[in-house]
């Protein structure tokens, strides 16, 4: 029996994590396959020691109509 893929992209495993994609957001899973750190970031990078810096950046055109 196949398993379908969960993810659009996978980065390599370091520290025990890799870095995902699904549907245009990332997030992160361990070696056993459970995510980590949700799949709703729009920028996720594998940093040094088992840390990645993940950030969720709203349009910033939209914003500004908006007054904010």
């Amino acid at each position: 029996m196949a398993i379908p893929p969960q993810f659009d992209k996978a980065w390599s495993f370091r520290d025990g994590i890799a870095v995902v994609e699904r549907a245009g957001k990332c997030g992160v899973v361990d070696r056993d396959g459970r995510i980590v750190l949700a799949i709703r970031y729009d920028h996720c990078n594998h940093l040094a020691d088992g840390r990645v810096a993940a950030a969720v950046e709203a349009p910033f055109n939209r914003a500004r109509r908006a007054g904010r």
